[in-house]
């Protein structure tokens, strides 16, 4: 096994013997799972360990250390995002989404160990709490370098509190003092995105906002200029942007500067993502820009540059974008942190961030009858499906009570009339800038060539979903697969709909493949104007 360190060493020490619900903190690259083999090597002396995180990155980095440090032990991993399902080991390593409904092939456990816990949602997380509550008596030991999560404090404070306490805890700087994570050498800038008129809803900033900030190509040219300046002496540099339209636009300015960068996002396909991941640690792309992901189980200690080219409103989402240039690696003496959103005059020090000790009830609803944290938009409870009563209205012809968006009485086959205004018989269903439900009778397809402003211009064709609804409206759905801006929207789409891989690379590819799609029976959309904004959809 390697040496561990004394910090190490104390915060295993810490929660020896293994009793309650106890938190470790080490800040990111303080060698969190050497802490955790440690703790497996202790325990399957004599008991059985499950090993819980939420990302297949983390399983592999957790096997990969254990196994390193103790090649003696039996060890297993669950985790359908790698194809295996060794339940039987003494130390099984899994991802949450994989066991929680297996959870009786694990009786005989006598330590739990959640890596990242600060995922777990401390009124609710409907998964790690049936862990919980299958185990009340099991020791639970938590890892996180962030022991807290934002609108609703510390994950051991409060009413809803998951762990007893910290255990141990050790601060970014003390490493930083001792050699062993790298500091920071922070730049803010002129250009920088303003939070003024965002708000937030869950403790981040709302998305639909801060995509408004991304519209400005002008002012992304411009910051990405200033980004290649200031990184000339940079090994691996990591990009947050505000979305996929950002990142790619991004990508295009950095190109003009003879930068290749890579996008990678969470909704590419898990094989993509991984070939850009190894593409970036191999060091052909000196840039990556990230939207969504990268911010836990990303592990390359050449990192040396991280940009925030986004407000963020999250202090854990803060910490942890920046905790990923923070591991040691020969040559690199600082980590270069350049912020174009303002966080570092919003969070002030990395590593001490200003808590909530209690959550904004405008930030999320809570279930009355199980305590479950839901959006401000759920219907129903997602832990105990408890209806919310303001999500509802009754059907004037038999009184059965049914979502108040919908049209369709399923019960009498009442329908709510849309008129030509776009409203229904009571002016309540679907008005300008509201979201509603719209159940339809049949969806067909057609290739639609738009019109160029200017005649240099040449736009490409676009696939249109013309739905129609069953009182005889169509509602018009436009994606782009031949536009460089749009395809990824366009991929997701596709996928959404179960269309089969190759995703088609042309409009009228898409036409020959419609029979491929499986249709939608409702979509829940918002109207702007003669145009339909598309939110979801509910398929037979």
């Amino acid at each position: 096994m390697k040496t561990p360190r004394w910090y190490q060493t104390e915060a295993v020490n810490s929660v020896q013997p293994p009793e309650g619900k106890k938190l470790i903190v080490v800040p990111t690259g303080g060698g969190k799972s050497l802490i955790a083999a440690m703790l497996c090597v202790n325990e399957a002396l004599f008991g059985r360990v499950l090993v819980l995180t939420h990302v297949k990155e983390l399983v592999q980095q957790n096997e990969a250390e254990l196994r390193e440090n103790a090649p003696e032990l039996d060890v297993g991993v669950c985790c359908a995002g790698l194809k295996r399902y060794e339940y039987d080991a003494d130390v099984v390593i899994a991802s949450i989404q994989s066991v929680y409904k297996k959870l009786e092939d694990f009786d005989d456990v006598t330590l739990i160990i959640i890596d990242e816990c600060h995922r777990i949602t401390p009124v609710g997380g409907k998964m790690y709490r049936s862990v919980l509550e299958k185990f009340p008596g099991i020791p639970v030991i938590g890892l996180t370098a962030t022991p807290f999560r934002s609108g609703t404090g510390y994950l051991h404070k409060g009413e809803h509190a998951i762990f007893d306490e910290i255990s141990y805890e050790i601060k970014y700087q003390t490493l930083v003092d001792e050699g062993h994570l790298v500091p920071f050498a922070k730049l803010g800038s002129e250009l920088a995105y303003s939070d003024e008129g965002l708000h937030m809803r869950g403790g981040e900033f709302v998305q639909n906002e801060l995509d408004e900030l991304a519209q400005d190509n002008a002012k992304t040219k411009k910051i990405v200029a200033q980004i290649v300046e200031r990184t000339v002496d940079r090994w691996a540099i990591l990009v947050i942007a505000i979305n996929v339209r950002h990142a790619y636009v991004m990508q295009q300015e950095f190109a003009k500067h003879g930068v290749m960068a890579n996008v990678v996002h969470g909704d590419m396909d898990a094989n993509d993502r991984d070939n850009a991941t190894e593409a970036f640690l191999a060091g052909l792309y000196r840039v990556e820009i990230s939207v969504g992901i990268r911010t836990t189980g990303f592990n390359y200690p050449a990192l040396d540059c991280v940009v925030l080219c986004r407000p963020i409103g999250s202090p854990v989402l803060f910490i942890q974008c920046g905790g990923r240039g923070t591991r040691i690696y020969p040559g690199k003496i600082n980590c270069l942190l350049l912020d174009y959103g303002g966080n570092i005059s919003r969070f002030g020090e990395f590593g001490s961030p200003e808590i909530r000790e209690k959550g904004n009830s405008k930030d999320r609803k809570i279930c009355p009858k199980c305590g479950e944290s839901n959006s401000t938009q759920a219907r129903k409870c997602s832990a105990c499906d408890a209806p919310f009563e303001n999500m509802f209205k009754n059907c004037p012809e038999c009184g059965t009570k049914v979502d108040r968006t919908t049209q369709h009485c399923k019960e009498c086959g009442y329908y709510w009339p849309i008129n030509e205004d776009g409203l229904d018989e009571d002016g309540k269903t679907i008005i300008e800038n509201k979201a509603v439900w719209v159940d339809l009778r049949n969806t067909t397809f057609r290739v639609h060539k738009p019109r160029a402003v200017h005649e240099l211009e040449e736009k490409p064709e676009c696939f249109v979903a013309m739905h129609k609804t069953v009182d005889g409206a169509t509602v018009q759905e436009y994606v782009f697969p031949e536009s460089f801006a749009a395809r990824h929207a366009f991929e997701k789409w596709w996928r959404t709909h179960n269309g089969k891989l190759p995703v088609p690379k042309t409009a009228r590819d898409a036409r020959e493949r419609k029979q491929e799609l499986v249709l939608p029976n409702q979509i829940h959309v918002i109207r702007k104007g003669k145009f339909f904004n598309f939110l979801a959809r509910r398929f037979p």
